[in-house]
């Protein structure tokens, strides 16, 4: 998760509270069993669900968590980016991809829309195992929220290509404009206790509190300053 976001937003977190999936839309549950392994952050999704909000889970197994959606996409294990991608192409297919923010806030759409060509809904059914008619109601359904959240868990990212995982759930944010905005983001639920705050804090082998590189000169005055003593440069 941490890699897949800084790459794309230049920070390894979440892009959104806890509090905005009580208003959001349409709620994207990939690779989390939450209501077992996040219950206290399922609790917020609950208030979501209960307020009007529209639910679908991607995950092998139909979890506990699952059983809160309207929609639970059986997904063979291991063909995450094909579903993906598929939901992207259906999404470009029935122009219901964000053309305003693409322009204004993405990079490489065309190549991308290329990219995603040959994930049709009939390729994808057959590589994933899940319906076409799942995924054509998974990708407008994200699509033609006002606000979406995508929350995933290490169902995504404890893979071979886990990084690749979390990209292909961005690519979905950017495309549809579901993100930056109060009510939708994509929201990591880390694997261990308060992971991501020890992010937040430095507590990253590359990195000093905030996120900020600890290659880059001016951070590591700035730090050394505070801490009265001189930072390594070499991550």
């Amino acid at each position: 998760s941490v890699v897949g976001l800084a790459t794309v937003f230049g920070a390894g977190g979440g892009t959104s509270s806890y509090r905005e999936v009580e208003e959001a839309e349409f709620i994207l549950l990939w690779g989390s069993n939450a209501r077992e392994a996040h219950p206290i952050y399922f609790h917020h999704v609950l208030k979501g669900i209960k307020a009007g909000a529209k639910m679908h889970a991607v995950d092998p197994r139909r979890t506990a968590s699952a059983k809160f959606a309207d929609s639970w996409l059986g997904i063979d294990v291991g063909s995450d980016i094909a579903l993906a991608n598929a939901v992207a192409r259906e999404i470009i297919a029935a122009n219901l991809h964000n053309q305003q923010f693409i322009e204004h806030s993405t990079t490489g759409f065309d190549a991308f829309r290329e990219h995603v060509e040959k994930y049709t809904l009939d390729y994808a059914a057959e590589v994933t195992g899940v319906p076409a008619d799942a995924i054509r109601g998974l990708a407008r359904a994200y699509a033609e929220a006002t606000t979406a959240q995508i929350l995933w868990t290490l169902g995504i990212t404890e893979h071979h290509n886990g990084v690749d995982n979390v990209l292909s759930l961005c690519n979905l944010a950017l495309l549809t404009g579901h993100v930056g905005r109060w009510g939708s983001g994509l929201v990591p639920l880390r694997g261990q206790n308060n992971v991501q705050g020890g992010g937040d804090m430095g507590a990253l082998p590359n990195k000093l509190p905030g996120f900020q590189d600890v290659i880059d000169k001016a951070a590591r005055d700035k730090f050394s300053a505070i801490y009265g003593l001189d930072l390594n440069p070499t991550p």
